[in-house]
């Protein structure tokens, strides 16, 4: 009975399962996020810029600070000595 219950979704109709494209899609989605949680660690300005700039889900797009100098801090605080 228990495997019946997991084939069938809710009200009854069957459980569709998720697509390739849509499972990509989440796997994109939770890379991106691990990946933009490893920077604000390594680097909490940079994440908060990445949080605030990055959308994900069914597009993903990136929208900068409109003003030139928007990375400046950021940039010049974390430089490695040459």
């Amino acid at each position: 009975m228990g495997e019946l219950a997991r084939a069938v979704g809710l009200g009854g109709h069957d459980r569709r399962a998720a697509s390739h494209a849509e499972r990509a899609r989440l796997n994109v989605t939770r890379a991106i996020r691990a990946a933009m949680a490893n920077l604000a660690r390594a680097n909490p300005s940079l994440g908060r810029h990445l949080a605030s700039t990055i959308r994900t889900g069914r597009y993903w797009s990136y929208t900068p600070d409109p003003r030139p100098d928007h990375l400046g801090a950021l940039t010049q605080a974390h430089r490695h000595p040459a």
